[in-house]
């Protein structure tokens, strides 16, 4: 354990490096720089064409939403699915279970290539569990919130994914309204 950490921190963009290696290849034109191994042949070169891990600032701001809203949706899902099991409408509040479920997939994701680290993990039963159609719809109200805001701290290409999760979440506000007046 003791020997990764110290690599981590000869190289803090060596995990960066990997994923990078994996999901953009040298050979692709649209790479904006190459990847090379440290301490390898021209490896300064590489260091130098590579951007630091951003610290703080929009991007730093950009993170912390949208960890905040992982936690949020993981909340969500729980609550759907707390309630899935004693409902007449079971199998709705299921499936919007799952589709939070890949929400919080997916901003997981953004996140470890935004940052190159996993999610951080709240304690066990830090956050009271949602029980009731409204308290999920407030907390849908408030993902609703922090896709907006975080929005305006991403990049172009990361708004229409944010764009798309607010529009989910909009639709699942409106079940849970027509599910509150028994439709």
């Amino acid at each position: 354990m003791e020997g990764g950490a110290r690599e981590r921190e000869k190289d803090p963009n060596e995990l960066f490096r990997r994923v990078w290696a994996r999901v953009m290849p040298e050979d692709r034109v649209d790479c904006p720089f190459v990847v090379l191994p440290p301490g390898g042949e021209g490896a300064e070169e590489g260091r130098a064409a590579v951007p630091a891990l951003p610290e703080a600032g929009a991007q730093g701001t950009l993170l912390a939403l949208l960890w905040e809203l992982a936690e949020a949706k993981t909340a969500l899902c729980r609550g759907y699915a707390r309630l899935a099991g004693r409902s007449a409408r079971g199998k709705a509040l299921a499936a919007l279970s799952a589709e939070e479920r890949v929400h919080v997939r997916r901003l997981e994701a953004l996140c470890f290539l935004l940052s190159g680290e996993g999610a951080p993990r709240s304690p066990a039963g830090a956050a009271p569990p949602l029980t009731g159609l409204g308290e999920l719809f407030r907390e849908e109200g408030r993902c609703l919130r922090l896709l907006a805001a975080a929005e305006e701290a991403a990049e172009n290409d990361l708004r229409e994914l944010l764009a798309a999760l607010a529009r989910e979440d909009g639709r699942h506000r409106r079940t849970l309204m027509r599910l509150a007046e028994g439709r």
